[in-house]
């Protein structure tokens, strides 16, 4: 084997490119393609004649001793060197010269020409069929050859057709001009050149798309010697031939079908009925097999394409019936994509899975939040009201301002965090340790809501202890079902007296699930605000959680303040226009007003019934009964809504209407509450997210995106603390040059 005698010349690096598996051997396949290396293509009968020169063995194997003792009496020695290194070359476009320049260089040496021509490929690394100097200049310092010192001024010397570069036969002109013949590779390493080039490329274009270049078509060899008034295909014709062959047969079964076939006659812009498709496809199948493979392919696409069609052939890009490869950054977009969308499937299956300890833990954030400025009261000083501060023991520290718990009197000082202090903040100022803020919020909230069930249950049993009203309620009822069922909706109701053991069991387990999810919200809101001991939820100045809690904070603050108005003016209305149950509307108006856009809605046809049914209401009471409500839900829901959460919540009302949707679906009444929040909180992270879609689903959910970007600009010129913007001065600039960040 080559290796193992230590040649180091073109045969021997020829002989272990083709050697793939290393057995020291070539078969019949391996040997046509060397010679075809250096010789161009070789005719069946041509291989056979090979074939019983150098297997002297005659076991079908061919050792290197065999095939250099062939070398030097038939390719070395002969044109087949000279034909391989012509054959690769023959295709590249030639440069025209001036017309009628007589200094227009053409070497008469066949051999030298040639070899120049792999000298011209191995210089022109970027395959634009031009020389610069610069180039020329790189090649001969990487090959040890000092340039010449005027090699510029030489270039427009040999630069015939005057375009600043050297095509093949200028460069020749210049080798021979600047006596470096040197540089020029022999024939043996000219046609190595020549068999690496052609591998490397048909591997980089593999690379690049392997849907056509991986097609078995370029692996085995073909012979059309009819073709081209007996000269057969070159090899850029036969190339194109493949391309289009792969290009048409993205799934490299070897052959076209009808389909197939008219995609390729639409890429190559022919169009023909269908009797002519039939025709041409009839034609092509030589063999009637329905099927037509490359042997069929190549020569009917010769002769009945003509030359203006076969230049358009030339222009066709890969990827013309969608084969192209894509590019690393389109790979790795479709990659992200992909892992965003499986990433949000992924979620949402995890919300509607785990949705019995994901409800009763996001309502109890709610609830926190709800409640937070309860407990504030009870155990944080100062009491913010607005701008102004009641109750403020607090005062600037003068040795660091960055203490913002330095007391006013100096005795509290020296109390510290020691019992005494907190006695002494219990008295002066009510402020509550946070074991006692806890339990006085839990104590007022259930204080609230037993008031509230109070005043319900006393309108209620008072409606209920009316027999007549109640009379008139049932007959109401009953007439709804009879229209229904005869408007020809069937409607089955219960008419037993009481109540079935089915029907007690089933109000049973609703109730056991209420107090279960009622029990489970409540030990989490518990624990939650026993371990919230900052009047802040997440500590810091900066980042999502935040926003986040900024976000809500602020949503639950002005949806509660505006609920609870719009329930109290309701409840004043229905009460000064003598409604039965005025406070229990009003109390359902304020709950329901905290469900976007359909609540109010909801809450406004509520009392229907009883209004209708009241007949010691006159027609204008019961009128006003809807258009009171209705005005004042149209009001707070289209004018001081949006007057009052604009900028801070900066939703499109398509947004918060899909919202909507979609978390009462997933979640039921109570993801509709919380669909606003939530929408809030898929805001702020997507405009954290540095991705196309997180921005494109952020410009879907914003109503105005200059509010959010004046925001960011506004906390970029604050600086990173949210503070004065930093001062650029010297003493800064010094600061940081001496690693401290500007910090003393």
């Amino acid at each position: 084997m080559a290796g193992k005698d230590g040649d180091d010349s073109a045969i021997a690096k020829a002989f272990q490119e083709c050697d793939e598996d290393g057995s020291g051997f070539l078969d019949r396949d391996q040997v046509r393609q060397m010679c075809e290396m250096f010789m161009g293509s070789m005719t069946d009968q041509e291989l056979d004649d090979a074939m019983s020169q150098l297997d002297t063995s005659e076991d079908d194997k061919v050792d290197f001793a065999e095939f250099r003792k062939y070398w030097f009496e038939n390719i070395g020695s002969g044109g087949g060197l000279l034909q391989g290194i012509v054959s690769q070359f023959q295709n590249v476009e030639q440069v025209p010269g001036v017309s009628g320049n007589p200094d227009r260089y053409i070497d008469d040496d066949d051999d030298f020409r040639a070899r120049v021509f792999a000298l011209f490929a191995m210089i022109d690394r970027d395959h634009d069929l031009a020389v610069t100097a610069v180039e020329f200049a790189k090649y001969l310092t990487g090959k040890g050859v000092e340039p010449p010192a005027d090699l510029e001024r030489q270039f427009e010397k040999f630069d015939t057709n005057g375009n600043g570069t050297l095509d093949k036969d200028e460069l020749a002109g210049a080798i021979k001009g600047l006596r470096l013949e040197s540089v020029v590779p022999s024939q043996e390493d000219a046609a190595l050149f020549v068999v690496a080039a052609r591998k490397n490329e048909l591997r980089r274009l593999k690379q690049k798309n392997p849907a056509v270049y991986g097609h078995p078509v370029w692996t085995r060899r073909f012979e059309f010697p009819s073709l081209n008034d007996g000269r057969g295909l070159n090899e850029s014709e036969m190339s194109k031939f493949k391309e289009i062959f792969s290009m048409c047969d993205p799934q490299h079964v070897g052959f076209m079908g009808h389909r197939q076939f008219t995609d390729m006659l639409n890429m190559l812009g022919i169009d023909v009925d269908d009797d002519t498709l039939a025709k041409m496809f009839a034609e092509m199948d030589e063999n009637d097999d329905g099927e037509i493979d490359f042997e069929e392919f190549v020569p009917a696409m010769f002769h009945n394409i003509s030359m203006d069609q076969l230049d358009a052939v030339n222009e066709i890009k890969i990827g013309s019936l969608g084969t192209r490869m894509w590019s690393r950054g389109e790979i790795l977009w479709a990659a992200n994509t992909g892992l965003l969308l499986v990433s949000a499937g992924v979620i949402m299956t995890f919300i509607i899975y785990f949705n019995f300890i994901l409800v009763p833990l996001t309502i109890s954030y709610f609830m926190v939040f709800l409640v937070a400025p309860i407990l504030s009261l009870f155990e944080h000083r100062p009491i913010k009201c607005g701008k102004a501060a009641i109750c403020d023991p607090y005062m600037p520290n003068p040795e660091d301002p960055d203490d913002v718990k330095y007391f006013k009197s100096d005795s509290r000082r020296e109390m510290g965090d020691s019992s005494k202090g907190t006695c002494f903040d219990l008295f002066t100022m009510c402020k509550l340790p946070h074991g006692l803020g806890v339990l006085a919020t839990i104590v007022t909230v259930f204080a609230m809501l037993g008031a509230i069930g109070f005043l319900v249950y006393s309108e209620l049993a008072d409606v209920t202890a009316d027999p007549q009203f109640m009379e008139k309620l049932d007959s109401f009822i009953d007439g709804i079902y009879q229209s229904l069922n005869e408007s020809g909706v069937p409607v089955l109701r219960e008419t037993t007296p009481g109540y079935t053991a089915a029907e007690i069991s089933g109000f049973i387990g609703m109730f056991g699930e209420f107090f279960n999810l009622f029990a489970l919200i409540f030990l989490l809101t518990v624990y939650i605000i026993t371990e919230k001991v900052e009047e802040r939820m997440f500590s810091g100045d900066t980042g999502i959680l935040v926003e986040v809690e900024t976000m809500t904070t602020g949503y639950i603050g002005l949806k509660t303040a505006l609920s609870f108005v719009t329930g109290l003016v309701v409840a004043v209305i229905m009460l000064g226009l003598g409604v039965k149950l005025a406070v229990m509307w009003g109390i359902l108006s304020f709950i329901l007003n905290y469900i976007p856009n359909v609540g109010s809605m909801i809450a406004m046809f509520l009392p229907m019934p009883i209004v209708i049914v009241d007949d010691s209401l006159k027609t204008w009471q019961k009128i006003a009964a809807f258009a009171g409500p209705g005005a004042v839900q149209g009001y707070v829901g289209n004018a001081l809504e949006p007057m009052v959460f604009g900028k801070s919540l900066n939703m499109t009302p398509l947004s918060i209407l899909a919202a909507l949707v979609m978390w009462s679906s997933v979640w039921g009444i109570l993801g509709a509450i919380l669909s606003v929040p939530l929408l809030g909180v898929q805001k702020i992270t997507m405009s954290h997210a540095n991705h196309p879609l997180a921005k494109t689903v952020l410009g879907m959910i914003r109503e105005d995106a200059t509010i959010d970007e004046l925001d960011e600009i506004t906390k970029a010129a604050a600086g990173p603390l949210g503070g004065a913007p930093a001062k650029d001065d010297g003493k800064e600039a010094s600061d940081t040059a001496d690693g401290n960040d500007g910090a003393d």
